[in-house]
């Protein structure tokens, strides 16, 4: 099968199947997040989501719970002994 022949095929391929040729390909959208978001810190040290959809976000000023529209933020306090431990570094 020459070049021409090739190229013919998957050009009708494409046309026949466009779904499964644009399904491979995903898009992803970024935002910035941001203290005038109501991120703790713009300083970030490590990002996780879990399965129930939350971005956790652990900044210098706490831990930043991200639901997609707003924050609740965790951070350390002295009198209340089973809150988030303090780290110094």
């Amino acid at each position: 099968m020459n070049f021409l022949n090739r190229t013919y095929l998957v050009s009708v391929l494409f046309l026949i199947f466009p779904s499964t040729a644009s399904s491979q390909f995903r898009s992803f959208k970024f935002d910035n997040l941001t203290i005038d978001d109501g991120l703790s810190n713009n300083s970030v040290n490590c990002i996780l989501q879990t399965r129930d959809g939350f971005l956790w976000i652990a900044t210098k000023d706490g831990l930043n719970r991200y639901d997609g529209q707003n924050f609740k933020i965790f951070k350390n306090n002295p009198a209340i002994k089973k809150s988030l431990p303090e780290i110094i570094p």
